[in-house]
């Protein structure tokens, strides 16, 4: 499998509120279900509008973060970062510490990393 719409190897695949989510290396693309019961049509489509031009660093470099994707991102679309994507967007969050850490970081040592999405709640007493 690979995104259509810049076909590089797939790394990743997820779903999202009933999408399919294929991340590749530079790119990650959405697939929405067209509710065909032919064989002969495609069952999911390529949602054009919602494709990114960040692909991820490896299988386990992406986690749900809310309505969107935390990834660390591959090399090979530019320098490795940390992004959200979704809503046909990618947002650059890392600092430029986390940038410069992850552009010293070897290729096949950062395909190995992981993102792990935590939510938690700040009380404050008053």
């Amino acid at each position: 499998m690979t995104a259509e719409a810049f076909p590089d190897p797939a790394v990743g695949i997820a779903e999202l509120n009933g999408e399919i989510v294929v991340f590749g290396t530079v790119s990650t693309e959405f697939f929405t279900l067209t509710g065909s019961t032919s064989s002969e049509s495609v069952i999911y489509r390529s949602q054009s509008a919602a494709l990114i031009n960040v692909g991820i660093a490896g299988p386990h470099c992406k986690a749900l973060a809310g309505s969107q994707f935390a990834v660390i991102s591959h090399p090979a679309g530019g320098r490795p970062s940390v992004y959200l994507l979704g809503n046909g967007r990618a947002t650059e969050i890392a600092t430029p510490e986390i940038i410069d850490a992850l552009t010293a970081t070897p290729a096949d040592e950062l395909a190995g990393g992981v993102v792990e999405f935590f939510r938690y709640l700040i009380s404050i007493a008053g």
